[in-house]
């Protein structure tokens, strides 16, 4: 989606072209052509470009989204997947399939800055909200990398994944979410900590996967199912942690708040809650230390 919401890209893999598509009459208006084996395609945040992967060809182009043509093209590492573009606008990262490689471009002159290299076979890439952490999934290692694009390098990973595919990060920055498709699974992880928190089951060869702008709802692709599957985000506290001395604003997602009474951090009251929906509600956290279960009175309980 361009971030405007205005229009759509597809990548047409078989017939070398992308699709846009007016999304407010769910036509195809235009077709950008002259791609070989177009994959993976990002915004940058002001949707003034696009980079697009042309895998056929190794290389990432440069979209210019007013005229709807390519203006530049990057060699990248071989096999390149997917594209993504840091919240400032000033690099992209690209997943390189076939050389165990994260290729690093640099927007401001369409070269490549430096290759990461310690992958196996990385496919999906999602930036955590500032931008500070890229989760590559290793989809031949079975495991989740995490970069530091402050040092370009591999600072830990997360294991136990079988066969991962794709990654996302939810608006709020509150989670990731890695599709695995040895499971037929997506796992939760919180950026907060690396690490995996639950476990979403029932899925079909989960490829790519989505997150709603309001970070409520995610979008999976059954590959081996031919289907899209939905499901909410897992109920909790987002953020998890703050400040000692309170103050910290989190939503707490969850059933049931309609008339809600009562927000507690442990045996501390909120300093303050708004239920903005059945589902929702936002709240400040009191002054406190440690790990406590937050709870929620509502007229069910």
């Amino acid at each position: 989606m361009a971030p405007d919401g205005a229009h759509a890209y597809v990548t047409n893999f078989g017939s070398g072209t992308v699709s846009v598509i007016d999304t407010a009459t769910n036509t195809v208006v235009d077709t950008i052509g002259g791609v070989t084996s177009p994959v993976g395609i990002a915004f940058a945040p002001g949707g003034e470009f696009a980079y697009l992967v042309s895998q056929g060809t190794d290389t990432v182009l440069r979209i210019d989204t007013a005229a709807r043509a390519v203006v530049a093209t990057v060699p990248v590492g071989t096999r390149p997947y997917n594209v993504l573009v840091t919240p400032d606008a000033t690099r992209a990262y690209v997943s390189d399939f076939g050389g165990d490689t994260v290729s690093v471009i640099d927007t401001a002159t369409d070269t490549v800055l430096t290759t990461i290299t310690g992958f196996d076979l990385p496919r999906g890439l999602a930036l955590t909200r500032d931008g500070l952490r890229l989760y590559v999934t290793d989809y031949g290692g079975n495991t989740v990398s995490v970069v530091s694009t402050y040092s370009n390098t591999v600072v830990r990973t997360i294991g136990a994944q079988s066969i991962p595919f794709f990654a996302a990060v939810a608006p709020d920055g509150g989670r990731a979410y890695v599709s695995v498709d040895g499971t037929s699974s997506v796992q939760v992880i919180n950026p907060a900590t690396d690490t995996v928190t639950a476990t979403v089951p029932g899925f079909n060869v989960p490829n790519w996967l989505a997150v709603t702008p309001d970070s409520r709802y995610v979008y999976v692709v059954n590959n081996g199912g031919d289907s899209v599957s939905v499901f909410r985000s897992p109920p909790g506290p987002v953020p998890d942690q703050g400040s000692v001395g309170g103050g910290t604003t989190v939503t707490i997602s969850g059933h049931y708040f309609t008339g809600a009474t009562a927000v507690k951090f442990g045996s501390r009251p909120a300093r303050s809650f708004t239920v903005l929906d059945d589902n929702t509600i936002t709240a400040m956290t009191p002054a406190g230390t440690g790990a406590v279960p937050v709870t929620v009175t509502a007229p069910g309980g």
